[in-house]
């Protein structure tokens, strides 16, 4: 079973004003939110024990795609774009280099997962 990278996070009520009008579009008066988590960076020690597998990014990538190549399951594309700092298909480049750490579970466990 995947690892949900909520995993740990604090859940908060969000009935701030600036989201009045979502809210009350969705007939609610607050909405469940989880608080974002802080991202913690591996040490150069932890990625050396790591399988890094590297990928030329190309155009019609994403990070959902490779999570399924490399680990066989599209719902930890968010370790790829945690290990290499891009929060979104967005920040890579067509030809870019995107690092796919291997095996996931060593993966999982550096990110405090």
């Amino acid at each position: 079973m995947p690892v949900s990278r909520y995993k740990g996070t604090e859940i908060v009520l969000n009935d701030l004003d600036e989201h009045k009008e979502l809210i009350e579009s969705r007939g609610k008066k607050f909405i469940m939110q989880h608080r974002s988590r802080s991202f913690k960076l591996p040490t150069p020690a932890e990625i050396a024990s790591l399988n890094l597998r590297m990928h030329v990014w190309k155009q019609a990538d994403r990070f959902w795609k490779l999570s399924k190549e490399y680990y066989g399951d599209p719902k930890y594309w968010w370790v790829i774009a945690q290990y290499n700092q891009k929060p979104t298909e967005a920040q890579v480049s067509i030809g870019g280099i995107v690092v796919v750490p291997t095996p996931i579970y060593q993966a999982l466990r550096i990110l405090g997962y």
